[in-house]
């Protein structure tokens, strides 16, 4: 746990009693740690939420999917089934509740609105995403260099 606060201490420090402990307590669960908030890192998220496995999601940005807003009226060029596809149509619409708007060639701007966004806000998945938490080192456990 102190290698990953030990960077992020004045990020740590800026968060609310409550989310600090709450992180605390998904670390200690050893969870599966998902990096970045973008359509593959959400659709994991989504996965592992499906499976019942801790995880939590370390977000660069100071929030959902800063690069792609970088970017929001570029067309995208996978077509809208193959990015909609990273998470069954049934078990997403379990999960958020809405059914999926189907895009031929969506804009960064409506992927983020019509998939990223409604991911990102559910209850299971929001309360596990620390923003401001740029990956420096990734090591294996109990092997310091």
């Amino acid at each position: 746990m102190y290698h990953i606060f030990k960077y992020y201490e004045q990020t740590f420090k800026a968060l609310s009693d409550e989310k600090r402990l709450h992180i605390l307590y998904l670390l200690a669960e050893l969870p599966i740690v998902v990096i970045g908030s973008g359509p593959v890192g959400l659709a994991a998220a989504a996965h592992l939420n499906k499976y019942n496995q801790p995880f939590l999601i370390l977000e660069k940005g100071s929030k959902i999917v800063s690069n792609i807003l970088e970017w929001r009226n570029v067309q995208l060029f996978s077509h809208g089934n193959s990015i909609w596809m990273r998470l069954p149509n049934s078990y997403y619409k379990r999960l958020i509740g809405l059914n999926l708007k189907l895009i031929n060639w969506p804009t960064g701007k409506e992927l983020v609105e019509e998939y990223l966004e409604p991911l990102a806000n559910h209850p299971q998945i929001k309360e596990r995403i620390l923003y401001q938490a740029e990956i420096l080192n990734i090591t294996k456990k109990n092997w310091i260099k």
